[in-house]
């Protein structure tokens, strides 16, 4: 975290929104970054630094954002403003009633980053009294710098082959994450070549609803291992994530993949996630959300080995 909870004594009166936010820390806080700029120019506060927050148990990604969002005073009493984020990722301010001794408003469904206390009459954001609410969300303790070798849902005893050669179905597993992933880059193996070209891969949440990441590699002729770079890095929470990748165009490629075990490969049970399988996709293409029910057939054999680092 790059900084700390903070409680100000003589600023900042005790509410019961400011011990919730700490008790359920668990379910909801930051996860890396989200730190804020209140600007010396007018009442905007900036996203100084990029991040991720969990928030009520889904991981939301947080863009550094130039006036996310602008401080309003009153005339003649001050107030306090929660600056929080929203279940969108968007920014959002909530400001309390203004009084000569004014107390803290409700901050609803969101992650809190900073409870700003705003003079009367102030025109400038960086005269406020920032207190930083940046909770860390702790599940680990470690957060992993280095790699992480994801560990899937479907078995872990040898290894297998996925061919990807129809460009409109992808390949779908399940995987777990031990701890906070800094991840800047992710690999997988190529197996085998029977048409050079390219894929594209993405990975998502549990529920298939949210797109952490989606790149398209170079073009691949070669088998052995190949490392795909982030456009825009990303830090997740312990968790369970899908990894979705499907040939694009006429490309023919095999990847390594985690053979099934037991009960492991089994077919889900009605209403529930599959862990392996495959997704119809659009050309070529990774879709934004999905159905981990509904969308995906289940087959052996379909969660790729990969690495993140």
């Amino acid at each position: 975290m790059a900084a700390t909870a903070q409680a100000v004594d003589t600023t900042e009166p005790v509410s019961d929104t400011v011990w919730e936010i700490s008790a359920n820390n668990q379910e909801s806080g930051v996860v890396t970054g989200c730190t804020l700029t209140l600007s010396g120019s007018n009442l905007t506060v900036d996203i100084a630094t990029a991040g991720t927050v969990v928030l009520e148990g889904s991981v939301l990604t947080v863009a550094a954002e130039v006036g996310a969002v602008t401080l309003v005073a009153d005339a003649s009493n001050p107030r306090f403003t929660w600056i929080g984020v929203a279940s969108d990722g968007d920014i959002e301010i909530v400001s309390g009633a203004a009084a000569s001794d004014p107390a803290v408003p409700e901050l609803g469904s969101r992650v809190a980053l900073a409870l700003v206390r705003i003079p009367a009459n102030e025109t400038l954001a960086s005269n406020c009294t920032e207190i930083v609410k940046r909770i860390p969300y702790r599940v680990s303790p470690v957060l992993v710098e280095g790699p992480q070798l994801l560990i899937p849902m479907t078995g872990q005893q040898g290894t297998a082959g996925r061919q990807l050669a129809t460009n409109t179905t992808a390949s779908v597993g399940m995987f777990a994450l031990q701890h906070p992933q800094a991840w800047n880059s992710i690999s997988f193996e190529v197996s085998a070549v029977g048409g050079a070209g390219t894929l594209v891969w993405g990975v998502f949440s549990n529920d298939g609803q949210t797109r952490f990441a989606s790149e398209t590699t170079a073009s691949i002729s070669g088998t052995g291992l190949h490392t795909d770079a982030l456009a825009t890095p990303v830090t997740l929470p312990p968790g369970l994530y899908y990894f979705v990748v499907a040939p694009v165009g006429a490309a023919n490629l095999s990847l390594t993949t985690w053979s099934t075990i037991g009960g492991m490969a089994f077919a889900a049970p009605s209403g529930e996630n599959e862990v392996c399988g495959t997704l119809t996709v659009s050309a070529g293409t990774i879709p934004s959300t999905f159905d981990p029910d509904g969308d995906v057939t289940f087959a052996q054999n379909h969660a790729v080995v990969v690495r993140i680092d």
